[in-house]
């Protein structure tokens, strides 16, 4: 079994729990470990140059705190998965610009994709199979009824009619993460047509499947294009979502948080 001995330790080595193919490791990262990579010299010089000027140029403080210490957090996080010390660790975009390791295959095909939200931040890990994530983090005001006619499909706003007005922020905030899940994975972020990906037609379905669609073929489903979604539950009031290729077997989903020490399976 392996726990946290601190915000990123390990008692039994330097080496994150064993990751089998069809596995996703999500990992919740609480503020008071945001707050030391961001401050502590040690995990800024994690960082490439580039990535360290590009926080130079970060005028709001919070997106910069943010920023840094995401950063940071993924090179922690890989550097135990893969065994390899930060400064052999070489990245590369994908054909939309998606970060990915370079030589992926030398360390079993590992695949990695995070977010960040008000001083939290959410990582995902898996081998040989793309994955998206994306978090809100409650309490946040949103103009649900604007977004709804911005982002959703005309499936989705039928079911969007029927949710009480009380619940409309959050759902939103949950329909969205699914969204920007969804565009990650693919490697476009928010930059796409989310009008034409319908994600989130029932409020409480959790688990869905869907096509890419939005990005070719004028909108329609790509054939062989089957993704899987997850709305994730989270230790802290929020609301989160993982996208991923659907690949041969539904993964085991799991999630760890500094402040716990087991494994806690999400069914």
């Amino acid at each position: 079994m392996w726990w946290p001995n601190g915000p990123f330790e390990w008692r039994s080595a330097d080496r994150a729990p064993e990751l089998e193919p069809g596995q996703i490791h999500l990992w919740v990262v609480m503020p008071e470990a945001m707050r030391m990579m961001f401050e502590e010299p040690r995990y800024r010089r994690m960082l490439s140059e580039r990535e360290r000027y590009r926080a130079s140029r970060i005028a709001d403080p919070v997106k910069q705190r943010l920023y840094v210490a995401g950063r940071a957090g993924s090179r922690v996080l890989l550097e135990c998965y893969t065994g390899a010390g930060h400064t052999g660790l070489e990245f590369v975009s994908g054909p939309r610009g998606k970060p990915e390791l370079r030589r992926s295959a030398c360390y079993g095909g590992l695949k990695f994709n995070y977010t960040v939200s008000a001083d939290h931040a959410l990582y995902g890990f898996a081998r040989n199979r793309n994955l998206g994530v994306d978090m809100e983090i409650f309490p946040r005001s949103v103009a649900a009824d604007r977004f709804s006619r911005r982002i959703l499909t005309a499936r989705e706003i039928r079911s969007w009619g029927g949710i009480p007005a009380d619940q409309a922020n959050n759902a939103m905030l949950c329909c969205w993460t699914r969204k920007e899940a969804y565009g990650k994975l693919l490697g476009v972020g928010i930059r796409y047509a989310m009008n034409r990906v319908t994600l989130f037609n029932r409020l409480e379905r959790d688990h869905w499947h869907t096509g890419v669609a939005g990005l070719f073929e004028g909108g329609s489903p790509v054939p062989g294009g089957r993704l899987c979604g997850i709305q994730v539950g989270l230790p802290v009031a929020g609301a989160a979502a993982l996208m991923f290729d659907r690949g041969a077997a539904e993964p085991e989903f799991r999630t760890l948080t500094p402040s716990r020490s087991f494994w806690d399976r999400q069914d």
